[in-house]
């Protein structure tokens, strides 16, 4: 499986790949085009953004199978307003970690009431509680966990070579306990950097910020379609 992280999914489509929609809240946060603007930069190897999960809300959503919904729960009481709302049947992201908003989680009994209704799809961060809340997401019933998020630092979320370097003994570990269930993503800029997952014990792949760079994407493409022979 080859997914289209957001925010790109919201715009880009591949025959090749699912498309990854939001991240949503039970409710609009405006203000997208100017927090994109004041603070995506490029760094050594990547990019940092202060962004915070600008979106027109889930309720704004016309929902379809063929693509992804990555969800964030911010205040009490979304989860579940966002868990009745959404037709069952569909595949659902559980975004547990944006590190340019709040702290916030998902109790695990709602999780459970997602996995009952959803393919679930839990995103984390490259914390140090990466472990323990894979296996709580684990003992709910997810059906995968994507590794991760951006990094959290006081300037915004690091994405690209610097998230890899963090990502890749991370993913080692938890496919090793978890195996088949991990989706890799951060730093996919090319095939190369695709195998490493792989030979991490990553069975799916996630692509973000190499569609900044779009002339990466084919030969990645072509590498995960090789895969399957």
């Amino acid at each position: 499986m080859l997914l289209i992280s957001p925010p790109f999914g919201n715009w880009i489509g591949s025959k090749h790949a699912r498309r990854v929609l939001g991240s949503f809240t039970w409710t609009r946060r405006r203000g997208l085009l100017l927090h994109t603007m004041r603070s995506l930069r490029p760094i050594p190897g990547g990019w940092i953004n202060q962004i915070g999960l600008r979106n027109p809300g889930l309720q704004s959503c016309k929902f379809n199978r063929r693509f992804i919904y990555s969800l964030v729960g911010l205040h009490d009481g979304d989860w579940e307003c966002m868990l009745h709302h959404c037709p069952p049947g569909l595949t659902i992201e559980v975004n547990l970690g944006c590190p340019n908003v709040h702290p916030y989680g998902i109790p695990p009994p709602i999780l459970r009431c997602y996995a009952e209704s959803f393919t679930v799809i839990a995103k984390l961060s490259p914390t140090a509680e990466v472990d323990e809340v894979a296996a709580m997401c684990v003992e709910a019933g997810v059906q995968y966990l994507h590794l991760s998020n951006t990094i959290p630092t006081e300037r915004g979320g690091i994405s690209g070579r610097p998230l890899f370097d963090i990502n890749l003994p991370i993913v080692e570990r938890l496919a090793d306990r978890y195996p088949g269930m991990i989706i890799a993503g951060g730093g996919i800029y090319n095939a190369s950097t695709l195998h490493r997952y792989r030979a991490a014990g990553a069975t799916h792949y996630s692509l973000g910020t190499v569609w900044m760079t779009p002339w990466r994407v084919p030969g990645i493409i072509h590498s995960v379609a090789d895969l399957a022979y």
